[in-house]
């Protein structure tokens, strides 16, 4: 095997992933990373001197894929495995040690709990577990990877969650959104997915940055835009982003629900709030632009 090395070209050192040395159950990308490298490498990084790092963001900025662009890089460090254990299917928190056994292929043992039987196959095991989508079951995988914090010492975890786990030990890594160059060339690489014909002039590319910082440079609601110019032009899609809830729905079959839609990726973090934060964002949400809390008084926003 040779490797490429020339100006302008990132250079990556880690050794070659291929599914016969490589145990475990995450998934290949189907898809190319845009982001900064830098950035890439020094997540990976943390995850190799930490035993417990939580990705946090706002949903669709990416806390899942930068998971699965670590692991590729980390892979070769875990000689029992990198597994993924998606927890936004699992409807009540008393199912997450049953999420966990189902994606090691742990099976109950007899005199022992489930989460006894983790930590059993867990023991000794040099393995890298990512707990994906931790927000509407805290507290259950808080207490999860606390257990298996405290039964091993050769397991690293990754959590993607839209909080931090609250754990003591834990690395929060907060994901940022895109930066506009990186924004613009996710942008365009999914458009022409969408459509192979596509090409970007410099004019054009202006169009995509203008869409891109209306969006904020949040990855998924970027390549949902991107969808869509199979029938808008540049300036239409920029034009109809006033109303982009109705605009940004996506037409893949199969994947996640609440990435199918911009609004039920918002839906999803709107119904993890408490009754009080709703009713604060639901008066707030008469009012136009943003807002923050400069101070508190009395508790009392």
């Amino acid at each position: 095997m040779f490797g490429v090395k020339a100006d302008g070209l990132d250079w990556v050192d880690a050794p070659l992933a291929t599914l016969e040395g490589t145990r475990g159950n995450l998934p290949r990308p189907a898809t190319e990373w845009f982001g900064p490298m830098t950035e890439l490498r020094r997540r990976v990084a943390e995850v190799t001197s930490r035993r417990l790092v939580t990705l946090t963001g706002p949903g669709g900025v990416g806390k899942t894929r930068m998971a699965v662009e670590i692991r590729a890089l980390v892979a070769d460090d875990y000689p029992d495995g990198v597994w993924i254990v998606e927890l936004a299917l699992v409807a009540v928190p008393g199912a997450v040690p049953a999420a966990v056994a189902a994606a090691l292929g742990v099976l109950p043992q007899e005199g022992m709990s489930l989460l006894e039987a983790i930590l059993d196959w867990l023991d000794g095991r040099r393995a890298l577990l990512v707990l994906d989508n931790c927000e509407h079951v805290l507290d259950a995988a808080t207490g999860l990877v606390t257990a298996i914090a405290n039964g091993s010492s050769t397991v690293t975890v990754i959590a993607t969650s839209r909080e931090p786990l609250g754990i003591a030990g834990e690395q929060v890594v907060p994901i940022p959104t895109l930066a506009v160059l990186d924004a613009v060339d996710l942008f365009c690489n999914r458009a022409r997915l969408a459509d192979g014909s596509l090409e970007f002039s410099g004019r054009d590319r202006e169009t995509v940055a203008a869409i891109c910082e209306r969006l904020d440079g949040i990855p998924l609601a970027i390549e949902l835009a991107a969808a869509r110019t199979r029938s808008l032009t540049l300036g239409d899609l920029l034009e109809r982003l006033a109303e982009r809830f109705k605009v940004l729905r996506g037409r893949t079959r199969g994947g996640v629900e609440r990435h199918q839609t911009l609004h039920t990726t918002v839906a999803w973090s709107y119904h993890l709030l408490s009754d009080d934060e709703r009713l604060l964002f639901d008066r707030l949400s008469v009012f136009a632009g943003g807002f923050g809390c400069s101070s508190r008084r009395d508790g009392v926003l």
